[in-house]
């Protein structure tokens, strides 16, 4: 063979060969995604979930051979990475050591899709997406994350316990919990198993709002000191997860926060938990946490109230979220509270938060002391078309204004004032009353539900 031929083949293979990489490892740049493949026994594969991220184009398929993968897996680019197993039964992502599992920042303009792994043992929150836009995530299991929480002698600047080092403020006592969308838009975390964390599903907006997002289909059990699923507005605090120079000592109270909003809890089931099934929080001066839809869940036996919206100052926005269609069961009281409440309302008028309008209609309330809880402030709250069967009330009303309960159906056909039903104190408008309890297909859908 001739010198010029030879140098041609050696042209030829060496491109060949090249171009196998390139497909292998997503740096061809192809108008079609390409296929990435992970697996530490397959040479044709990437070893490690982080080395094919970081080689992939944006808009690759990533898929992960079983196995447990030690490391923190961080996306800053558009793609989809699936594990194998229902839920991440065979794929595990192990961040024992690290800060988080999967770390999704700064992706704007695309698709983050991430499905069937098993997350564990970070130190911090199992999966953030932060600062980010159009990301799901489905079918995985994110489970026995936030190890860094202390409850004694706290390692952090805080000076109290618990702490978690490098969180910001107000994710010292749940270090962030298993998923958390802070300054998140438009996004989905649906069909995933979530439980044995400090706490489930984390919505807040330090770094951005938080808006426009779905909770669905999730299980969320057994996180232990904190809500099954949180949505409260926190003041501003640093650009990012690692930056809390701007919070040390604190955050930004008092400055008006991005906000929590028109975010849907739709269809999970939230049980067990150490705080409430699903909250819903403005805790100081200009925080916002309005307009999302708490609908259809089912909040069974967790530590606090199935459902809790707090408002603790004033310049809050705690309006127009709406409770709708969940079946509460078994909850329990609000901190330092003896009675066990289904659903809490709460203004706190010792530090002069606003009232807040709030909408609560088609639940089924049962197992509790009290069904609805309203208080301090006189909240405009419109409470309709529920079954209520409280043990001692249906509706507590410790506000100095009154509570709108029409067409509530109180455990039997005459209405509070039979002593036979539940009762109601405080004042509450409560007549008329339905004679059997409320079925849902009773109700013309173009209807609009009566609110005064």
């Amino acid at each position: 063979m001739n010198r010029a031929r030879l140098s041609r083949n050696l042209i030829q293979l060496h491109f060949a060969l090249l171009v196998i990489a390139a497909l292998i490892f997503g740096t061809l740049n192809t108008s079609r995604a390409a296929s990435v493949c992970v697996n530490p026994h397959n040479a044709s594969c990437a070893s490690t979930i982080g080395f094919a991220v970081a080689v992939a184009q944006p808009g690759d398929k990533i898929t992960v051979a079983p196995g447990t993968y030690k490391e923190e897996v961080v996306i800053n680019k558009p793609l989809t990475l699936n594990g194998t197993g229902d839920h991440g039964k065979s794929t595990f992502i192990d961040a024992t050591g690290l800060v988080h599992g999967i770390y999704i920042t700064g992706v704007t303009s695309g698709r983050v899709f991430i499905s069937q792994f098993t997350v564990e043992n970070a130190m911090r929150e199992g999966i953030l997406i932060e600062n980010s836009s159009n990301t799901t995530v489905a079918s995985n299991t994110i489970q026995n994350n936030d190890t860094s929480l202390a409850f004694t002698t706290p390692p952090c600047s805080q000076g109290t316990a618990p702490c978690c080092p490098g969180a910001f403020p107000f994710e010292q006592q749940d270090c962030g919990e298993g998923v958390h969308l802070l300054g998140t838009t438009n996004s989905t975390i649906a069909n995933n198993i979530v439980q044995g964390n400090q706490g489930g599903i984390l919505l807040s907006d330090e770094t951005g709002a938080t808006s426009n997002n779905l909770i669905t289909n999730n299980l969320v059990q057994n996180n232990a000191t904190d809500c099954g699923i949180t949505l409260p507005s926190h003041p501003p605090c640093g650009q990012g997860s690692s930056d809390v120079n701007g919070c040390v000592g604190g955050a930004q109270i008092g400055t008006a926060s991005p906000g929590v909003f028109a975010n849907s809890v739709i269809g999970n089931t939230s049980k067990g938990n150490g705080g409430a099934g699903t909250g819903v929080f403005a805790p100081t001066p200009g925080t916002a946490a309005y307009g999302n839809l708490i609908a259809n869940n089912v909040l069974q036996n967790n530590g606090e109230p199935g459902v809790a919206l707090h408002s603790h100052a004033p310049g809050q926005n705690l309006n127009d979220n709406v409770i709708v269609g969940n079946i509460i069961s078994g909850n329990g009281p609000e901190p330092g509270e003896p009675s066990t409440i289904g659903i809490s309302l709460f203004s706190d008028q010792s530090q002069n938060a606003a009232p807040f309008a709030v909408t609560v209609y088609q639940n089924t309330i049962t197992h509790q002391d009290v069904d609805v809880f309203v208080g301090t402030e006189p909240n405009n709250a419109s409470i309709f078309y529920n079954n209520l069967d409280g043990v001692k009330l249906g509706v507590l009303n410790a506000g100095g204004g009154t509570v709108n309960a029409p067409f509530n159906y109180w455990n039997c056909p005459n209405g509070p004032l039979d002593p036979a039903c539940s009762h109601v104190s405080g004042t509450v408008l409560f007549p008329p009353s339905l004679a059997h309890p409320f079925d849902p297909r009773s109700l013309n859908k173009k209807t609009k539900p009566p609110v005064d």
